[in-house]
């Protein structure tokens, strides 16, 4: 799950922040597990290595990525202002 998690960052650099949030450590779990699928079925592969080449040779595989990176953060944000009310 870790390496998904650092491409993650590379992508969308404010990812982890969402992850690292320590307002948000009982959810780490569900998020780092958000990430990890958000990067396989849109790089289609299981392999961090493999998926790391996808994004570098596919702008739009990456702006994709990009872009359900971002609605992750901001469920994960709605989420926390929800239960802070």
């Amino acid at each position: 799950m870790i390496p998904f998690i650092a491409i993650a960052g590379v992508v969308l650099p404010e990812i982890l922040k969402t992850v690292s949030n320590k307002k948000r450590h009982a959810s780490v779990e569900t998020v780092s597990t958000a990430i990890e699928e958000a990067m396989k079925s849109t790089t289609g592969s299981d392999d961090a290595a493999d998926a790391s080449l996808v994004i570098e040779q596919d702008p739009k595989v990456a702006a994709e990525l990009r872009i359900r990176l971002a609605e992750i953060a901001a469920e994960q944000e709605h989420a926390e202002r929800a239960a802070e009310e």
